[in-house]
């Protein structure tokens, strides 16, 4: 054995895992709300459909719709054999992609951190 082979066997390996995580919506419900700073705003969502979620790494990210104006709900896409598909002849919500804060499976949490600002999606 060589001092190279030794070294090798020692070190662990942290190449990055790509982890796939499969297609899942998810209707959660707003647990709290937490002002973080004048600009920022932490929303702790809970449900049952949070069943299954993992997110294993820091740059993990969960998609997000809301309403259009004038809506109070967003029209929804279902998971079809190709992906997303959202309602024929219905206009598309609006969307972002959010990192998640923190997951809590035993509490069933999931922290969302959003930067408030008079115009976007979210801010409502």
């Amino acid at each position: 054995m060589s001092i190279t082979d030794s070294i090798e066997t020692a070190v662990p390996d942290r190449t990055p895992k790509r982890h796939r995580h499969a297609v899942k919506l998810r209707c959660l419900d707003v647990a709290r709300v937490e002002q973080l700073s004048r600009s920022m705003v932490r929303i702790v969502l809970t449900g049952p459909e949070l069943e299954g979620f993992a997110s294993f790494g820091f740059d993990d990210h969960v998609k997000m719709f809301f309403p259009l104006p004038g809506q109070t709900e967003p029209n929804l896409p279902v998971i079809g054999p190709n992906g997303l598909e959202f309602p024929e002849g219905a206009p598309r919500p609006l969307a972002r992609d959010y990192t998640p804060r923190s997951f809590d499976a035993e509490k069933g949490e999931l922290a969302i951190d959003f930067a408030t600002h008079h115009d976007g999606p979210a801010s409502n």
